[in-house]
């Protein structure tokens, strides 16, 4: 793995990263085209990240995003998940808007080949002393193989704020009529879906 944060203001960007084996005297280049939009008028959420691992240590700069209590973040960029997985862990950060004095709601939603879980409400502590609210869920009992969508939601007020992120567990999938049953609920049989500093 090689991890690399900036600051940056919003706009368009272009990354270009390459890799050079100097061995077999190789390369392989890719460049993406992102765009960082502007801050939201009211509440957002952050993307949601795939986890590869979770380290046991915090990292000593502030400004690092993947940050849970006191680990690091370490995401899966392939979106991928192996057959047998023991466990499967979903991140990402709530943002309240502070100015506002409505209540605030933070859900999730899983889709499993279409097939649409329950909306699940998540615990939100928010003082307005920070900038957000990480959240880790996971799924302790693992994933049936599947093409799988999730949803976090924040909504204070009017406003509505959605983000997503679709993922591939591996592995011969079930009959469609049993695939429907397997996504009932899903979300709410996370068996630690917890945030930072939760009690």
């Amino acid at each position: 793995n090689f991890e690399r944060h900036f600051l940056a203001t919003p706009g368009k960007y272009t990354l270009e990263v390459a890799v050079v084996d100097q061995l077999s005297n190789k390369a392989g280049v890719q460049r993406l085209n992102f765009e960082i939009p502007p801050p939201a008028d009211g509440p957002s959420v952050s993307d949601v990240v795939l986890v590869r691992n979770v380290s046991g240590f915090a990292a000593d700069d502030p400004d690092e995003p993947l940050l849970f209590d006191k680990g690091r973040i370490t995401p899966n960029v392939s979106d991928d998940v192996p057959e047998g997985a023991k466990s499967v862990s979903l991140f990402f950060i709530a943002h309240p808007d502070a100015k506002q004095k409505e209540p605030v709601k933070v859900e999730m939603e899983v889709s499993r080949n279409g097939a649409v879980g329950r909306r699940t409400t998540l615990p939100l502590h928010f003082d307005g002393s920070t900038l957000g609210v990480p959240y880790l869920a996971s799924f302790k009992s693992g994933l049936p193989p599947g093409d799988y969508n999730v949803k976090a939601i924040i909504s204070q007020g009017p406003k509505v704020s959605t983000t997503q992120l679709s993922f591939s567990v591996q592995g011969e999938q079930d009959a469609p009529s049993a695939g429907g049953k397997a996504i009932a609920g899903l979300a709410e049989n996370a068996t630690d879906l917890t945030m930072a500093g939760a009690p």
